[in-house]
């Protein structure tokens, strides 16, 4: 699927691709766990016998929702704030999460010049993880929220305080800043590089 044709979708069912992404991604974090216990009590327990190596084996399993638990919120919450908003389907989808705050404040103002806009705190990650988490054990039915609504935001989203957008968007949020009034040559003069701007081209003039 090329660049173009992706960025046509609406941003909800990329959401939706990008979640089942990382839901295949927390699949095989879980199944690697029991795989690398089932090869450390293989060789590190070998003077074990037969009947209570496998029941070192099997009984892992019983805590197999737990593990899968553990490996959801950690990959959510690490990926998206390592990564800066994106895990690995929403990186494929063009998405990043963004602070809702800016957001709104980007679609409020009317400017030319715009600062770059911070990313989530790890709390706020870790919050829309949790978000997501009790939407999915829902089965699926908490979801529904992001459809009925016209800005597609749900549960994780208001948890959060935070926003899914095109990446290409992210680039042109602003951060809340002091407004400061400069004449001609204060602007060709060296500013404090908390000051520093970066033009951004508007994607529909791209």
């Amino acid at each position: 699927m090329g660049a173009v044709k992706l960025e046509r979708l609406p941003i909800i069912y990329r959401r939706v691709f990008a979640f089942t992404i990382d839901l295949i991604a927390v699949d095989s974090l879980r199944h690697a766990f029991f795989v690398g216990h089932a090869i450390f009590v293989k060789t590190y327990f070998s003077f074990l016998t037969p009947k209570n190596k496998d029941q070192l084996l099997y009984n892992v399993f019983k805590i197999d929702f737990i593990v899968f638990i553990l490996v959801f919120m950690a990959y959510f919450t690490v990926s998206t704030y390592l990564s800066q908003g994106k895990t690995l389907g929403k990186l494929l989808m063009k998405l990043k999460v963004v602070n809702y705050p800016d957001l709104r404040m980007a679609q409020s103002e009317n400017l030319k010049m715009h600062y770059q806009t911070k990313d989530t705190t790890f709390l706020q990650c870790f919050l829309r993880s949790l978000g997501q988490l009790i939407s999915y054990l829902s089965l699926g039915a908490l979801f529904f929220i992001n459809f009925l609504r016209k800005d597609h935001r749900g549960l994780a989203d208001f948890l959060s305080d935070s926003e899914v957008v095109n990446t290409q968007e992210a680039l042109a949020l602003v951060i809340y800043c002091p407004v400061i009034e400069l004449n001609e040559s204060q602007i060709e003069s060296n500013m404090p590089s908390r000051y520093e701007t970066k033009k951004i081209i508007p994607e529909e003039a791209a």
